[in-house]
């Protein structure tokens, strides 16, 4: 172009012919010049960096919450850390390690032993003497101590490790059960939660003393499983007496239960299962260990060897035979610890 026609407009390309070539050559000529003139596009928001909030996402508290949040920022400063070592008012004293990054409370109290349910309160929760026996076995065998912990984004609390939305089930059937201690335990250090209708969800809160606001769902567990304090208390909640027997009803209900619901058969039916305490111990480990189809899978080889001789041995052993072939050497290896402890019985059925 020459100098005198560098202010003018550009003009089209002449076009030889009405042919589709050159339709298309121009075609293309002005979609490239609307884009060379088009003005400049408005600048667009920023998205927030890494880790940053938006502020709508993240409300100012309010002035009560503003006030709660530092009540409970004070109370947690009664938790003293001194190295490894946490001391709670009591005085109590948690000791946490790390592992890959995350807190660890290893436990302190077993299913057994002064500081464990006795055997009047095992019976209390609803079971019968062979079940709460073979669940009394399976978790201080195989499970962990009431207070044993781990943190992280995901934490997990109790004797058979509870996570996610069994864990905040567990301390929603804790609250219902003793709300007092739940208070002093958890409650004082801004962990609350609220049990859902009928069969609705529980839902878990825990208040960010930073942000002054109370966090909900995965951001509550995160909070309580990455602060030292208040994964320190949440490990310490597992020594009280009622939080103990709100795992245990929880284990009941969800695993136990159900589980003798779909056998179908009562102890006593001379045509089903011999649900003795060592049958429903090793039921019961293959519904936690395993799930729905390993119950199920023990289930069916029992009923086949209904009648035969020394018949509960035959189905264990069949069922660990099959968890080794399948790769599972450790839960085949239990099985057989369950079918030969003298705990469960004198002598095999």
């Amino acid at each position: 172009m020459a100098e005198h026609d560098s202010g003018q407009k550009r003009v089209r390309p002449p076009i030889a012919s009405q042919g589709v070539v050159a339709l298309l050559e121009r075609w293309v000529f002005e979609m490239e010049t609307r884009r060379e003139e088009a003005p400049p596009k408005p600048d667009v928001l920023l998205s927030p960096p890494p880790g940053s909030t938006p502020a709508e996402a993240s409300p100012r508290a309010s002035g009560a919450g503003q006030e709660r949040a530092s009540a409970i920022r004070a109370a947690l400063e009664e938790i003293r850390p001194q190295g490894a070592v946490f001391t709670l008012p009591g005085p109590a004293q948690i000791v946490l390690a790390h592992e890959d990054g995350k807190l660890i409370h290893r436990g302190t109290v077993g299913i057994r032993g002064p500081c464990a349910p006795s055997s009047e309160e095992w019976l209390g929760i609803g079971l019968k003497k062979a079940q709460a026996q073979a669940l009394e076995f399976v978790l201080a065998w195989f499970g962990a101590p009431f207070d044993a912990a781990t943190g992280g984004e995901e934490p997990c609390w109790g004797t058979w490790p509870f996570s996610g939305r069994a864990l905040i089930e567990v301390l929603a059937r804790w609250k219902r059960l003793d709300a007092a201690a739940f208070n002093a335990r958890l409650g004082r250090w801004g962990v609350d939660v609220t049990p859902g209708p009928s069969s609705s969800p529980s839902s878990l809160t825990v208040i960010d003393t930073e942000q002054g606001r109370p966090l909900e769902g995965q951001e509550a567990l995160s909070l309580l499983g990455e602060d030292a304090r208040l994964f320190a208390a949440l490990a310490h909640a597992g020594r009280e007496r009622s939080a103990q027997l709100a795992q245990l009803r929880f284990i009941a209900e969800k695993a136990l239960l159900p589980l003798l619901a779909r056998t179908r058969q009562e102890p006593s039916s001379p045509l089903g299962l011999a649900l003795t305490p060592r049958m429903l111990a090793l039921l019961l480990h293959s519904e936690l260990r395993l799930g729905f189809r390993g119950s199920a899978k023990l289930a069916a080889l029992a009923r086949e060897d209904i009648g035969k001789p020394r018949a509960e041995e035959h189905t264990a052993q069949r069922f660990a035979a099959e968890l080794h072939a399948s790769g599972r050497p450790r839960e085949a290896s239990e099985v057989r610890r369950i079918l030969y402890s003298p705990e469960l019985a004198a002598a095999l059925a």
